[in-house]
Parts: C-alpha cells; sequence; structure tokens
C-alpha cells in the first residue's frame, strides 16, 4: 500500500494518526536566505520503513540519508524509496546485518558507517547546518562493537535544532544515556544552552515509558499506538518536553518534518 502522510511538524506542533507505524522521517532544513526561492533545499531522510513508500514529489534530490539501525522495519524498503539522486548515505551498526537489497543499495551508494557516538554532546559539532537549522549526532554505535547483536543499542539518534526548538529521533535506541546527554548539553554552559522546547519521538520499549521523557510528567503524549501481533515492534510515541528551568516557548521553527507510513 502507497504511504500517506500521517503528520508533519511546523513550530514543534504534531497532529499523529492514530493508526502511526511511522519508520521514516523526512527532514527539509530552510533556506540561508528565505527571500531566495532560487536556492535548492537541503534535505534529509531518516529511515524509510519497511514497504514502499513514495518520496513526495517534489523531493527531487537527497543529500543525505541515514539509516539508524539494522532492523528492517526502518531500512526495508530503501532501494525502492529512496529512487532520487541521493548525495551522502551513512549508517549505524554492521553493514552484515542489513538485507541482502539495503546492502547492495548502501554499497553502490557509496555510504559508510557513522564513527562510534556515546551519547556525549559536550564537545560535539554540527553534523550540518544551514539557514540557522543544525543536525547533531547524539548518538552511533554507542555498544562500542559495529557488529553488537544488540542492534538497538547502535542506533544512530539524530537531533535537528532550530534556535531554542529542536526534535529528537530515538527511533528504537534506549531512551536514557540519549535523554540524559541533551538534557546536559541544554544547561548553560552547554552547546545546546538556550534550547526551551524539546518534541520527543519514537519507538519506546515498555521498560523506558516509565522513565524521562516518555512518562506524562516530563511531557504530553500527543500520539501512541503500539504494534500488534504478529508484529511485536513498538508502536509510534510523542511527546513535547519543556527543558527544565526554562519557560514555555513561543514563536514558529523554520524546520518542518513530515512522517509517513510504511504500510
Amino acid at each position: 500500500m502507497t504511504g500517506t502522510t500521517v503528520a508533519s511538524v511546523n513550530a514543534l506542533g504534531v497532529t499523529l494518526s492514530p493508526s502511526l507505524r511511522q519508520t521514516r522521517t523526512l527532514v527539509r532544513f530552510p533556506r540561508t536566505n528565505p527571500d531566495d526561492t532560487s536556492e535548492p533545499p537541503l534535505t534529509v531522510l531518516v529511515d524509510c520503513g519497511g514497504a514502499v513508500s513514495p518520496l513526495p514529489a517534489d523531493v527531487r534530490r537527497l543529500d543525505h540519508v541515514i539509516l539508524t539501525h539494522p532492523d528492517v522495519l526502518h531500512h526495508g524498503a530503501i532501494a525502492a524509496t529512496a529512487t532520487v539522486p541521493v548525495d551522502y548515505a551513512h549508517y549505524g551498526g554492521d553493514l552484515g546485518q542489513y538485507s541482502a537489497s539495503t546492502r547492495t543499495w548502501l554499497r553502490d551508494t557509496g555510504a559508510w558507517n557513522l564513527p562510534l557516538c556515546v551519547d556525549d554532546l559536550s564537545r560535539s559539532m554540527p553534523y550540518l547546518s544551514r539557514g540557522g537549522a543544525q543536525l547533531f549526532i547524539v548518538s552511533a554505535n554507542a555498544s562500542g562493537r559495529y557488529d553488537s547483536g544488540d542492534t538497538d543499542a547502535n542506533a544512530v539518534v539524530p537531533l535537528f535544532v532550530v534556535g531554542s526548538h529542536a526534535v529528537l529521533l530515538l527511533g528504537d535506541a534506549p531512551t536514557e544515556r540519549a535523554w540524559r546527554s541533551v538534557t546536559e548539553a541544554a544547561k548553560p554552559k552547554g552547546p545546546l544552552a538556550g534550547l526551551t522546547q524539546l518534541l520527543v519521538v519514537g519507538h519506546p520499549a515498555a521498560r523506558d515509558r516509565a522513565a524521562p521523557p516518555w512518562c506524562p510528567a516530563a511531557g504530553v503524549v500527543v500520539g501512541t499506538e503500539p504494534y500488534g501481533p504478529p508484529d511485536p515492534h513498538p508502536g509510534v510515541l510523542a511527546v513535547t518536553v519543556r527543558m527544565p528551568g526554562t519557560p514555555p516557548a513561543t514563536g514558529a521553527s523554520p524546520l518542518h518534518l513530515t512522517w509517513t507510513t510504511g504500510e
């Protein structure tokens, strides 16, 4: 079935479909000069779902593709989805843990494995930056072994920041360390000082849902739909979190994201 848009985020507002099973995020960075319509977009695709879901018709190029980890529900449809030119592709985990079709696509695209990065933003530089928006890699291959059997532990965790707003894509990654890294970096002397509001999206395991940022005390649940049998993969959960010690964030963010199903 062709994928459909089920949620959009602008100014960190989100509306989620009650049947959401999202494993694909398309991020469009704002232009350096908002009035210069001739400037080509900078587009990042994070995962692609497990079934074919065409990209929006106006996406004619992908500047970066990030496959977070070797879970077929996150990477299985990449060869059929990324049919436009791709400048750079990156992945977490070991190449041999991906499906044969994804391995072929990664090799043909010249993809490279992200280096070990263990939930420490204290010395991090933005991985990408344009138009006031930045992409940080919070974590990648954090187990210390690319071929670890715990593929969730090796998942890439991207953080998109625009001014005082940010979007953290946890996916299947363990919550605690990544969340601690972001909150530490948001302290007054940290690299994310000034961050006031964070949208967190992921597929947290049951053990993680009782802790920040997923627990109700830390934010507002705006959408969740667990997968049912025979697919045990957790459903999407999204929370908006006000960073400790900061007033509620206001104003618009130029970062725009769309979530689509892979069904």
